[in-house]
């Protein structure tokens, strides 16, 4: 599942995405920040398949993917397999190119433009 913040009113993107976190942390689930580097696809890519011990759902965080270009076209290129993945990613980012938030609109779970 992806849940997708965005747009050029940075306070509510992120008051929405912290609050889309919270009401998923309620379920129980360990938070994972991913950082918006080229060196996290490998993260992200293990993220889309991993699963707790304790059976928990996994909630990553991806926070301006966008700051790094190979990070946020690999965020791009997966989103169809992390809107299928059983964890949760939630995505802030500011304001997106129309293509881009065409593309993030289409493969998010839900999306939300601020």
């Amino acid at each position: 599942m992806i849940f997708s913040f965005f747009g050029s009113d940075v306070g509510k993107v992120r008051t929405s995405a912290l609050a889309k976190l919270a009401e998923l942390r309620q379920g129980g689930g360990e938070l994972v920040v991913v950082p918006s580097e080229e060196s996290a696809t490998p993260m992200l890519k293990d993220a889309l398949g991993a699963t707790s011990l304790f059976g928990e759902q996994g909630i990553y965080l991806l926070d301006m993917p966008s700051e790094d270009g190979v990070f946020f076209a690999s965020v791009l290129e997966l989103r169809s397999a992390l809107r299928d993945s059983e964890n949760a990613f939630v995505l802030i980012e500011g304001p997106l190119k129309v293509n881009d938030e065409k593309r993030v609109i289409k493969e998010s779970t839900s999306a939300q433009k601020c």
